[in-house]
Protein backbone atom coordinates (compact mmCIF):
# COMPACT_ATOMS: atom_id res chain seq x y z
CA UNK A 1 0.00 0.00 0.00
CA UNK A 2 0.90 3.68 -0.24
CA UNK A 3 4.10 4.89 1.35
CA UNK A 4 2.85 8.50 1.41
CA UNK A 5 3.06 9.59 5.07
CA UNK A 6 0.28 12.17 4.72
CA UNK A 7 -3.28 11.35 5.67
CA UNK A 8 -6.52 12.47 7.26
CA UNK A 9 -8.96 11.24 9.89
CA UNK A 10 -12.13 9.76 8.37
CA UNK A 11 -14.52 12.16 10.09
CA UNK A 12 -12.70 15.10 8.47
CA UNK A 13 -13.14 13.93 4.87
CA UNK A 14 -15.54 16.12 2.84
CA UNK A 15 -19.01 14.67 2.66
CA UNK A 16 -18.53 12.37 5.66
CA UNK A 17 -18.37 9.20 3.52
CA UNK A 18 -19.99 6.16 5.10
CA UNK A 19 -18.72 3.50 2.72
CA UNK A 20 -15.31 2.23 1.71
CA UNK A 21 -15.84 3.30 -1.89
CA UNK A 22 -16.87 6.77 -0.74
CA UNK A 23 -13.82 7.04 1.51
CA UNK A 24 -11.47 6.03 -1.30
CA UNK A 25 -13.06 8.48 -3.72
CA UNK A 26 -12.83 11.33 -1.18
CA UNK A 27 -9.17 10.54 -0.47
CA UNK A 28 -8.26 10.39 -4.14
CA UNK A 29 -10.02 13.72 -4.76
CA UNK A 30 -7.73 15.28 -2.15
CA UNK A 31 -4.60 13.58 -3.46
CA UNK A 32 -4.25 11.49 -0.28
CA UNK A 33 -3.74 7.76 0.19
CA UNK A 34 -3.96 7.36 3.99
CA UNK A 35 -6.98 7.44 6.31
CA UNK A 36 -7.59 6.84 10.02
CA UNK A 37 -10.76 4.83 10.62
CA UNK A 38 -12.61 4.77 13.97
CA UNK A 39 -12.12 0.99 14.04
CA UNK A 40 -12.29 -2.15 11.89
CA UNK A 41 -15.99 -2.35 12.76
CA UNK A 42 -16.51 0.66 10.47
CA UNK A 43 -15.95 -1.75 7.58
CA UNK A 44 -18.31 -4.36 9.01
CA UNK A 45 -20.10 -4.02 12.36
CA UNK A 46 -19.65 -7.71 13.19
CA UNK A 47 -16.09 -7.99 11.78
CA UNK A 48 -17.13 -10.54 9.17
CA UNK A 49 -14.01 -12.12 7.72
CA UNK A 50 -15.21 -12.11 4.12
CA UNK A 51 -16.13 -8.42 4.34
CA UNK A 52 -12.70 -7.58 5.78
CA UNK A 53 -10.98 -9.58 3.03
CA UNK A 54 -12.99 -7.79 0.35
CA UNK A 55 -12.14 -4.42 1.89
CA UNK A 56 -8.45 -5.27 2.09
CA UNK A 57 -8.39 -6.16 -1.60
CA UNK A 58 -10.19 -2.92 -2.48
CA UNK A 59 -7.77 -0.84 -0.41
CA UNK A 60 -4.82 -2.52 -2.07
CA UNK A 61 -6.22 -1.90 -5.53
CA UNK A 62 -6.78 1.77 -4.65
CA UNK A 63 -3.30 2.12 -3.09
CA UNK A 64 -4.87 3.32 0.18
CA UNK A 65 -3.44 2.67 3.64
CA UNK A 66 -5.63 2.72 6.74
CA UNK A 67 -5.00 2.90 10.47
CA UNK A 68 -7.75 1.87 12.87
CA UNK A 69 -8.88 2.94 16.31
CA UNK A 70 -9.43 0.63 19.26
CA UNK A 71 -11.32 3.24 21.28
CA UNK A 72 -10.66 4.02 24.93
CA UNK A 73 -8.83 1.27 26.81
CA UNK A 74 -9.42 1.71 30.54
CA UNK A 75 -10.20 -1.26 32.76
CA UNK A 76 -11.83 0.98 35.37
CA UNK A 77 -14.07 2.64 32.75
CA UNK A 78 -15.18 -0.22 30.47
CA UNK A 79 -18.21 1.81 29.42
CA UNK A 80 -15.84 4.06 27.45
CA UNK A 81 -14.92 1.13 25.19
CA UNK A 82 -18.14 1.09 23.20
CA UNK A 83 -17.82 -1.45 20.39
CA UNK A 84 -15.12 -3.46 22.17
CA UNK A 85 -17.61 -4.47 24.87
CA UNK A 86 -20.23 -5.37 22.26
CA UNK A 87 -17.79 -7.38 20.19
CA UNK A 88 -16.53 -9.17 23.30
CA UNK A 89 -20.08 -9.87 24.54
CA UNK A 90 -19.36 -7.85 27.65
CA UNK A 91 -15.69 -8.86 27.96
CA UNK A 92 -13.53 -5.81 27.20
CA UNK A 93 -10.30 -7.72 26.57
CA UNK A 94 -11.96 -10.31 24.35
CA UNK A 95 -13.54 -7.55 22.27
CA UNK A 96 -10.25 -5.71 21.91
CA UNK A 97 -8.51 -8.91 20.80
CA UNK A 98 -11.22 -9.41 18.17
CA UNK A 99 -10.63 -5.87 16.93
CA UNK A 100 -6.88 -6.44 16.70
CA UNK A 101 -7.38 -9.62 14.66
CA UNK A 102 -9.82 -7.79 12.41
CA UNK A 103 -7.40 -4.86 11.96
CA UNK A 104 -4.67 -7.28 10.89
CA UNK A 105 -7.01 -9.03 8.49
CA UNK A 106 -8.02 -5.68 7.02
CA UNK A 107 -4.35 -4.92 6.44
CA UNK A 108 -4.31 -1.90 8.75
CA UNK A 109 -0.96 -0.23 9.19
CA UNK A 110 -1.41 0.52 12.92
CA UNK A 111 -3.90 0.41 15.81
CA UNK A 112 -4.54 3.56 17.88
CA UNK A 113 -6.14 4.05 21.29
CA UNK A 114 -6.68 6.49 24.14
CA UNK A 115 -7.20 5.84 27.84
CA UNK A 116 -10.23 7.99 28.50
CA UNK A 117 -11.48 11.55 28.79
CA UNK A 118 -10.67 14.64 30.80
CA UNK A 119 -13.52 13.67 33.14
CA UNK A 120 -11.64 10.45 33.97
CA UNK A 121 -8.52 12.41 34.85
CA UNK A 122 -10.40 14.38 37.50
CA UNK A 123 -12.27 11.40 38.88
CA UNK A 124 -11.48 10.13 42.37
CA UNK A 125 -13.19 6.77 42.03
CA UNK A 126 -10.55 5.57 41.44
CA UNK A 127 -7.97 8.35 41.14
CA UNK A 128 -6.33 8.89 37.75
CA UNK A 129 -2.99 7.35 38.73
CA UNK A 130 -4.81 4.19 39.87
CA UNK A 131 -6.71 4.06 36.58
CA UNK A 132 -3.43 4.07 34.67
CA UNK A 133 -1.86 1.44 36.92
CA UNK A 134 -4.90 -0.83 36.60
CA UNK A 135 -4.98 -0.45 32.81
CA UNK A 136 -1.29 -1.02 32.06
CA UNK A 137 -1.42 -4.87 32.29
CA UNK A 138 -4.27 -5.02 29.77
CA UNK A 139 -2.42 -2.69 27.40
CA UNK A 140 0.70 -4.84 27.75
CA UNK A 141 -1.22 -7.94 26.70
CA UNK A 142 -2.93 -6.05 23.90
CA UNK A 143 0.41 -4.69 22.65
CA UNK A 144 1.80 -8.25 22.61
CA UNK A 145 -1.22 -9.36 20.57
CA UNK A 146 -0.67 -6.47 18.16
CA UNK A 147 3.01 -7.40 17.85
CA UNK A 148 2.03 -10.99 17.01
CA UNK A 149 0.17 -9.55 14.02
CA UNK A 150 2.95 -7.11 13.07
CA UNK A 151 0.66 -4.23 14.02
CA UNK A 152 2.14 -1.19 15.83
CA UNK A 153 0.04 -0.11 18.82
CA UNK A 154 -0.12 3.67 19.20
CA UNK A 155 -1.27 5.70 22.22
CA UNK A 156 -2.52 9.17 21.28
CA UNK A 157 -1.63 12.16 23.43
CA UNK A 158 -5.27 12.81 24.25
CA UNK A 159 -6.85 15.51 26.40
CA UNK A 160 -6.61 13.52 29.64
CA UNK A 161 -2.95 12.44 29.74
CA UNK A 162 0.30 14.37 30.04
CA UNK A 163 3.39 13.31 28.16
CA UNK A 164 5.13 12.73 31.51
CA UNK A 165 2.40 10.23 32.42
CA UNK A 166 2.55 8.70 28.97
CA UNK A 167 6.28 8.04 29.38
CA UNK A 168 5.71 6.33 32.74
CA UNK A 169 2.77 4.37 31.35
CA UNK A 170 4.95 3.21 28.48
CA UNK A 171 7.54 2.01 31.01
CA UNK A 172 4.85 -0.06 32.72
CA UNK A 173 3.66 -1.53 29.44
CA UNK A 174 7.18 -2.28 28.15
CA UNK A 175 9.36 -0.27 25.78
CA UNK A 176 8.88 -2.37 22.68
CA UNK A 177 5.12 -2.49 22.91
CA UNK A 178 3.86 1.06 22.62
CA UNK A 179 4.37 3.98 20.24
CA UNK A 180 2.93 7.49 20.37
CA UNK A 181 0.50 9.52 18.31
CA UNK A 182 1.49 13.10 19.10
CA UNK A 183 -1.19 15.81 19.11
CA UNK A 184 0.18 19.23 20.17
CA UNK A 185 -3.25 20.82 20.59
CA UNK A 186 -4.10 18.18 23.19
CA UNK A 187 -1.03 18.68 25.38
CA UNK A 188 -2.00 22.36 25.59
CA UNK A 189 -5.00 21.21 27.64
CA UNK A 190 -2.58 19.92 30.27
CA UNK A 191 -0.60 23.21 30.14
CA UNK A 192 2.37 21.51 28.49
CA UNK A 193 4.52 23.42 26.02
CA UNK A 194 3.93 21.64 22.67
CA UNK A 195 7.60 21.95 21.67
CA UNK A 196 8.94 20.57 24.96
CA UNK A 197 6.31 17.82 24.91
CA UNK A 198 7.31 16.88 21.35
CA UNK A 199 10.92 16.48 22.47
CA UNK A 200 9.80 14.16 25.30
CA UNK A 201 8.01 11.76 22.94
CA UNK A 202 10.19 12.16 19.82
CA UNK A 203 11.90 8.78 20.18
CA UNK A 204 8.59 6.90 20.10
CA UNK A 205 6.40 9.01 17.82
CA UNK A 206 4.62 7.03 15.11
CA UNK A 207 2.04 9.62 14.00
CA UNK A 208 1.77 13.40 14.24
CA UNK A 209 -1.79 14.77 14.33
CA UNK A 210 -1.89 18.16 12.61
CA UNK A 211 -4.20 20.85 13.97
CA UNK A 212 -3.87 24.24 15.63
CA UNK A 213 -5.34 26.19 18.52
CA UNK A 214 -5.25 29.46 20.41
CA UNK A 215 -5.29 29.71 24.17
CA UNK A 216 -7.44 32.46 25.64
CA UNK A 217 -7.71 33.86 29.15
CA UNK A 218 -10.93 33.22 31.07
CA UNK A 219 -12.09 34.20 34.54
CA UNK A 220 -10.80 30.84 35.85
CA UNK A 221 -7.67 30.29 33.78
CA UNK A 222 -7.30 29.42 30.11
CA UNK A 223 -9.36 27.87 27.34
CA UNK A 224 -8.27 26.08 24.17
CA UNK A 225 -9.90 27.39 21.01
CA UNK A 226 -9.42 25.57 17.71
CA UNK A 227 -7.89 27.47 14.79
CA UNK A 228 -6.91 26.66 11.19
CA UNK A 229 -3.54 24.94 10.88
CA UNK A 230 -0.78 27.55 10.88
CA UNK A 231 -3.03 30.28 12.32
CA UNK A 232 -2.93 29.25 15.96
CA UNK A 233 -0.36 29.28 18.74
CA UNK A 234 1.34 25.95 18.07
CA UNK A 235 4.88 26.63 16.87
CA UNK A 236 4.73 23.96 14.18
CA UNK A 237 8.25 24.44 12.72
CA UNK A 238 9.72 23.99 16.21
CA UNK A 239 7.46 21.01 16.96
CA UNK A 240 8.47 19.27 13.74
CA UNK A 241 12.13 20.03 14.35
CA UNK A 242 11.89 18.53 17.86
CA UNK A 243 10.26 15.39 16.49
CA UNK A 244 12.78 15.10 13.65
CA UNK A 245 15.66 15.17 16.14
CA UNK A 246 14.35 12.03 17.87
CA UNK A 247 15.30 8.41 17.31
CA UNK A 248 11.94 7.05 16.20
CA UNK A 249 12.31 3.91 14.03
CA UNK A 250 10.76 5.70 11.03
CA UNK A 251 9.68 9.23 10.09
CA UNK A 252 6.22 9.84 11.61
CA UNK A 253 3.03 9.83 9.58
CA UNK A 254 1.41 13.25 9.22
CA UNK A 255 -2.36 13.14 9.70
CA UNK A 256 -4.84 16.04 9.58
CA UNK A 257 -7.12 15.72 12.62
CA UNK A 258 -9.60 18.56 13.18
CA UNK A 259 -10.48 18.63 16.87
CA UNK A 260 -13.85 20.02 17.90
CA UNK A 261 -13.86 20.76 21.63
CA UNK A 262 -13.03 24.08 23.30
CA UNK A 263 -11.59 22.78 26.56
CA UNK A 264 -11.05 24.67 29.82
CA UNK A 265 -7.84 24.74 31.84
CA UNK A 266 -9.23 26.36 35.04
CA UNK A 267 -5.96 26.36 36.94
CA UNK A 268 -7.27 28.84 39.54
CA UNK A 269 -9.83 26.28 40.76
CA UNK A 270 -8.83 24.72 44.09
CA UNK A 271 -6.99 21.46 43.52
CA UNK A 272 -6.66 21.77 39.72
CA UNK A 273 -2.90 22.38 39.74
CA UNK A 274 -2.49 19.63 42.35
CA UNK A 275 -3.84 17.15 39.78
CA UNK A 276 -0.83 18.01 37.57
CA UNK A 277 2.20 17.11 39.70
CA UNK A 278 4.56 17.12 36.69
CA UNK A 279 3.67 20.64 35.59
CA UNK A 280 6.76 22.86 35.51
CA UNK A 281 6.82 26.65 35.92
CA UNK A 282 8.69 26.98 32.63
CA UNK A 283 6.05 25.15 30.59
CA UNK A 284 3.19 26.85 32.39
CA UNK A 285 4.80 30.18 31.54
CA UNK A 286 5.36 29.15 27.90
CA UNK A 287 1.67 28.34 27.44
CA UNK A 288 0.50 31.44 29.31
CA UNK A 289 2.82 33.68 27.28
CA UNK A 290 1.07 32.72 24.04
CA UNK A 291 -2.45 33.26 25.39
CA UNK A 292 -4.43 36.17 24.11
CA UNK A 293 -5.75 38.72 26.59
CA UNK A 294 -8.47 39.89 24.25
CA UNK A 295 -11.63 37.90 23.53
CA UNK A 296 -10.56 35.08 21.22
CA UNK A 297 -11.36 35.19 17.55
CA UNK A 298 -14.33 33.04 16.61
CA UNK A 299 -13.31 29.50 15.76
CA UNK A 300 -13.15 28.96 12.02
CA UNK A 301 -15.72 26.59 10.60
CA UNK A 302 -14.67 23.05 9.80
CA UNK A 303 -14.73 23.59 6.03
CA UNK A 304 -12.27 26.49 6.31
CA UNK A 305 -10.08 24.59 8.77
CA UNK A 306 -10.05 21.60 6.41
CA UNK A 307 -9.08 23.74 3.42
CA UNK A 308 -6.28 25.45 5.34
CA UNK A 309 -5.06 22.16 6.80
CA UNK A 310 -5.01 20.36 3.48
CA UNK A 311 -3.07 23.19 1.84
CA UNK A 312 -0.38 22.98 4.50
CA UNK A 313 -0.42 19.19 4.56
CA UNK A 314 0.33 19.18 0.84
CA UNK A 315 3.53 21.10 1.59
CA UNK A 316 4.72 18.33 3.92
CA UNK A 317 5.90 15.39 1.81
CA UNK A 318 7.43 13.81 4.90
CA UNK A 319 9.30 14.43 8.11
CA UNK A 320 13.02 13.88 7.51
CA UNK A 321 15.28 12.77 10.34
CA UNK A 322 17.05 16.11 10.65
CA UNK A 323 17.24 18.81 13.25
CA UNK A 324 16.16 21.46 10.77
CA UNK A 325 12.46 22.29 10.26
CA UNK A 326 11.20 20.80 6.97
CA UNK A 327 10.63 23.22 4.13
CA UNK A 328 7.00 24.18 3.83
CA UNK A 329 6.29 23.46 7.52
CA UNK A 330 3.11 25.07 8.86
CA UNK A 331 3.63 28.62 10.04
CA UNK A 332 3.77 29.04 13.79
CA UNK A 333 2.72 32.06 15.78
Amino acid sequence: MSGDPRGIVLRDLPGAPGTLDGMVAALHALGLRRCHLPGPQWVDADLDGAALDTARAALGAADVTVAVGLGAVNTTRPERAGDALRLGHGDLEAGLHRMVRAAARLGAESAHFTVGTEEDRFSTAPPWADQLAATAPLVRRLAERCADHGLPMVLKTHEEMTTFELARFREQVGHGGLLVGYSPVNVLCRLEDPVAAAARVADWTHTVFLDDADTAWTSRGLERRMRPLGEGRVDWPAVLAALASGRAPAPPRLVLDLHRAALDMPFTDPGWIDRHPDLTPAEFAAVAATATGAPPAPAADLAHRRTAGLARLAALPGLPQTQQPPRGAPAGR
